[in-house]
Order: structure tokens, then sequence, then C-alpha cells
């Protein structure tokens, strides 16, 4: 079994945002056989730049903490966040670990269900919809011949405002399909529902919020540079490509930007 822990970034509800353009989903796969290794690697990690500090009920990281040096991440100097983030993002290769991307572009989006008639969803319905049939795909292509079939377990962070609507919507078109699609499409190795947990209390969640933080803005730079006349990266920019180029871009096994 693959269990796949999904955040994201760049939420601004159902509204675009200029900082904001991208609503992004990230799973993390991690296979049965390699969950306790990744989250004995991430408290390591966490004891070794936090100390005592880490084996505390509410400590966690964030991405963009990491990145910016904000709440947690006060105390440690800009060359310690980036040799933490460097070492997180290598748990993905080092471990195995798959990645999956969809991003949804909002005002893209918006226009799109305007000139098709349909009501525009929170993006990360959408979102979450097509991160799901690709992840349920990618299982399909790793079926045994003559074994127990490979299924899927989803574990995402707790997003109070479209939880529920995701759990029901994916118990629906997990068995009919989605009616907007044609063919309608059906979810075969993923099993149950979606499994939403506070990601303090998940080390895998933590990595796949600052996989999806990288992502972000790794989307954010490569745009400025090249629609932006005569942009010039910052330190920060080039870390940013460095980090998502080096240590996530090779464990992609499925990325998209819709529609």
């Amino acid at each position: 079994m693959y269990l796949f822990y999904i955040d994201e970034s760049g939420n601004t509800g159902s509204h675009a945002h200029p900082t904001e353009p991208v609503h992004w989903l990230v799973a993390v796969a991690v296979h049965a056989c390699s969950l306790r290794t990744v989250e004995t690697e991430m408290l390591s990690l966490a004891l070794r730049f936090f100390g005592p500090r880490a084996r505390d009920p509410d400590f966690e990281f964030h991405g963009s903490d990491l990145f910016t040096g904000r709440r947690e991440c006060r105390g440690i100097t800009p060359v310690q966040r980036v040799e933490l983030y460097r070492a997180l993002a290598a748990v993905v290769g080092r471990q195995g670990c798959g990645l999956f991307v969809r991003g949804v572009d909002k005002a893209a989006y918006r226009m799109a269900a305007a000139e098709s008639g349909h009501p525009a969803l929170h993006p990360h319905l959408p979102a979450f919809r097509r991160l799901a049939e690709g992840i349920d795909g990618w299982l399909g292509c790793r079926q045994p011949e003559a074994a127990d079939p490979l299924f899927g377990l989803l574990v995402a962070d707790e997003q109070r405002e479209v939880d529920r609507v995701t759990v029901r919507s994916f118990a629906g078109w997990r068995v009919l399909g989605d009616p907007t699609d044609e063919p309608h499409r059906t979810i075969r190795y993923l099993v149950d529902t979606v499994h939403y947990i506070p990601s303090v209390d998940s080390w895998p969640l933590q990595l796949a919020d600052c996989v999806a933080y990288l992502r972000n803005r790794y989307e954010k730079v490569m745009r400025a540079a090249k629609e932006v006349p005569g942009y010039v990266m910052s330190q920060a920019d080039r870390e940013i490509v460095c980090l998502w180029e080096r240590f996530c871009a090779p464990a992609v096994e499925s990325e998209e930007i819709w529609p």
C-alpha cells in the first residue's frame, strides 16, 4: 500500500488574488514500508535543529516559516534554515517518495466555468479531483499481475472550509464518476475515503507542506523570470530553484496546471 499525504499552497478561497494566482495541491507518496523511516528522519532533523522543542506536541515544520524565518524558525539563522530545507527536501528522493502536483489557475478556472455554464467551485475541489484521478491512474499502471492489488490511502491536512464537501464529492465520483466528465471516470485503487488529520500530528504531512510551498514559490519565480522585463533572481529565488529542481522535480510522477 501507498499512503498519499496531501497539502496545499496558495489558498485564497474562491477568489483569484494577484499574489496567489494558482491554488496548489501536492501529494507525497510514501510506500508503507518506508513510512517509519521517513518519520524517523524528520524527527531526527527536528531534534538536530530545534532540540527538545521538537518533541513538544505543537511543534511542526511549515515551508513558509522555514523559508522566511517566522514563528518556529525565528531562532535559527538563514544559513541553517537553508540547510534544513535542503535536508528535508532530500528525504523525498532518499526514501523513494513520489510527488503528484496539481495547480488550478484561479482566474482561468473562473472564466472557463462562466463560459461553460457550470458554477465555479472552490479551486480546492477540482484540484483534488484531478489529483486523485492522477494518483489512481498511477496506481493502475503498477498493479501486480499475480499478487494482491496495490491500493492507496489519501491523508490530507485539515481544511475546514472544504473538507466535508471534498469527502462527500469523493464518495460520489469514486464510485459513479464525475458527471461533468465524458466518459465518466471512476476511482479503482483508492480505498475508503479521504482521511483528514491535523498536520501537527503527521511528519509526512509536514513534508507535503514544505514541498507544496516550494512548488508555489518556484512557479512564481519562473513566471517572473519569463514575464517581468529585466527581472533578476534574488539569492532566495535561486535557492528556491535549486531546492525544487535538484530535490523535488526528479521525484515528480505527475504534474498539471489546469485549465
